[in-house]
């Protein structure tokens, strides 16, 4: 009986050849398989930021974007433009319909900066460009790194902000 010669000459080869492959591809395709966001994109909570930082995303750059941004951008919108939310840490690095609105530490690759100094895609807001003091502010925001305060899930955030429970009576004025 002629046996061959090949990879199926040999129960226990065939069995080591296949448990290769399979170990190589699982290697190659855990990046596509697994349950995490895009390469780059971080959530607040998988990231430590210095609390000088924090303190200047707080004080400087969230009343900026709550300011100039939400509007059209945020959970609260009436219409959500071009598909991007800047209410989160998480949405922004996601992005929009043109992709993620910042490079983190990179400025000259950022949407989101090319857009506020009134860039050749975008330019925002479109009703007047933001003065060069918030420009730089949210410049820098960028340039260390997109400091963001631990965030908790929109729907929470939604609930504990309402005035009143929805079981509470209706009081007549």
């Amino acid at each position: 009986m002629d046996r061959g010669i090949g990879i199926y000459a040999s129960p226990r080869l065939s069995t080591h050849l296949l448990s290769a492959f399979l170990l190589s591809f699982l290697a190659l395709a855990r990046p596509c398989l697994a349950d995490e966001p895009a390469a780059g994109v971080a959530d607040s909570a998988d990231v430590v930021f210095r609390d000088a930082d924090l303190e200047f995303f707080e004080k400087q750059v969230r009343p900026i974007l709550a300011r100039r941004c939400y509007e059209c951008h945020s959970a609260r919108a009436k219409e959500l433009k071009g598909g991007l939310r800047v209410d989160s840490r998480a949405a922004i690095l996601t992005g929009g319909d043109t992709g993620p609105a910042i490079v983190l530490g990179d400025q000259d690759e950022s949407l989101l900066i090319d857009a506020i100094n009134y860039g050749d895609l975008y330019q925002m807001p479109p009703k007047s460009k933001l003065p060069d003091s918030e420009i730089a502010i949210l410049s820098k925001w960028v340039k260390l790194g997109m400091p963001w305060s631990k965030e908790e899930p929109i729907a929470v955030r939604a609930h504990a902000t309402s005035s009143l429970p929805s079981s509470s009576p209706s009081r007549a004025a």
